[in-house]
């Protein structure tokens, strides 16, 4: 069982986390409540964390900014940083958090990806060039032509 110690936990609890983006969307309206507060360690990171999982990377980068100067800042957030700054163009300034990532979780096995996001980022590029498919009606269907079950 989960132990509850703060309002931000039972928001946005890093061991059982739903990726329900309607539900983040409101996890990040309290999270902004509880910020106009004061500065609170736990939703900064989590209000960067929901606002990533959202794709918002832009609003993201401040509270991750804020995030991994923050004493209690866990590995993955400077991780989760990296990919907010990679989705938003920045891939140089990624590799800096990757790299700050990897000293904490040496044995990472995304270490190759994550030690050249650039080059990961154009070999994604290339793949999705070489993706596409022409879906083309055959001749033999018709527009009355039904599928399904017999």
């Amino acid at each position: 069982m989960i132990e509850y110690t703060s309002e931000c936990d039972l928001l946005f609890c890093s061991e059982f986390i739903v990726w329900n983006v309607p539900w983040l969307q409101g996890a990040i309206d309290i999270y902004q409540q509880i910020l106009e507060k004061g500065d609170d360690p736990e939703a900064i990171t989590n209000l960067a964390i929901a606002f990533k999982k959202t794709t918002e990377y832009q609003a993201a980068l401040p509270w991750f900014a804020k995030a991994v100067t923050l004493e209690s800042a866990k590995p993955e957030v400077f991780y989760y940083y990296g990919q907010a700054l990679q989705h938003s163009g920045s891939c140089e300034e990624a590799k800096i958090y990757y790299d700050q990532y990897l000293k904490l979780r040496p044995y990472d096995l995304r270490r190759e990806q994550l030690e050249n996001p650039c080059q990961e980022l154009e070999k994604i590029a290339d793949k999705a060039e070489d993706s596409y498919y022409v879906v083309k009606g055959l001749p033999i269907n018709g527009p009355f032509d039904d599928l399904g079950p017999a």
